[in-house]
């Protein structure tokens, strides 16, 4: 699967391209975790002059430009993870690893509108036990 061009992303959401932008943007296109602001800045600070405002502040611009969604699964983090096939996340309580979770096998919503409101987006949090923590556990 070829990654996408952190550049192209930032000029098709009319962002100015800033070098801080661009290395906030690789991190989140390669990475397979969820990060928070925190584990972003510990993993990029030194490939670039980046203050941790600047993390905090080009996630807002990014979210708000739909280029990434916040994920509020943690109830002490916000996490980030980049906008690809949309999907819905299960948070393991002993390992506290977020995976993503494709193709639920719910039907998707047939109406644009629930009780008069329009719906945009749906995202569901699952929470329990990774297959990876009961193997572990042998449950």
């Amino acid at each position: 699967m070829v990654k996408p061009d952190p550049r192209v992303i930032l000029k098709e959401h009319n962002i100015p391209i800033t070098i801080q932008r661009v290395k906030i943007l690789e991190y989140l296109i390669r990475t397979n975790e969820h990060p928070t602001a925190d584990q972003i800045y510990s993993e990029i600070s030194d490939e670039a002059i980046l203050s941790f405002a600047t993390i905090y502040n080009t996630l807002h611009l990014f979210t708000k430009a739909g280029i990434v969604n916040e994920l509020h699964i943690d109830k002490d983090k916000t996490h980030y993870d980049i906008v690809r096939k949309p999907h819905d996340h299960f948070l393991c309580r002993e390992c506290q690893k977020i995976y993503d979770i494709y193709d639920l096998p719910i039907q998707p919503f047939t109406n644009d509108t629930i009780d008069g409101h329009s719906i945009e987006r749906a995202h569901i949090y699952f929470y329990g036990i990774c297959r990876e923590c009961l193997k572990k556990n042998k449950r």
